[in-house]
């Protein structure tokens, strides 16, 4: 099964706040819209959400957290899995599914 590499205890963490920054355009009708997520913790994070003209409406393409971006985090998990299983991605659908 796919699964965070978090502890087993570990908390989700609990968002108290957010607030939606500027929206930028950037190539095209795609646009990137900055965000601060406040959590109860007292952390703080800016999430970068890229949003693509798909089928006549907005839709998240990418979501970028600490500069990391979770396309390429999670292309490399799947990468990994598959790898792991021979090749075999109808086991990354299974998955996927539970």
């Amino acid at each position: 099964r796919i699964r965070s590499e978090l502890p087993e205890d570990a908390e989700d963490p609990v968002v108290a706040k957010y607030e939606i920054g500027e929206a930028k355009a950037t190539d095209g009708k795609d646009v990137q819209v900055n965000t601060k997520v406040y959590l109860l913790s007292g952390q703080t994070y800016t999430v970068v959400f890229n949003l693509g003209w798909r089928g006549g409406r907005y839709r998240v393409t990418d979501v970028k957290v600490l500069g990391f971006s979770l396309v390429y985090l999670q292309r490399g998990i799947f990468t990994s899995f598959i790898s792991k299983r021979n090749g075999n991605v109808g086991e990354l659908v299974t998955a996927l599914n539970r």
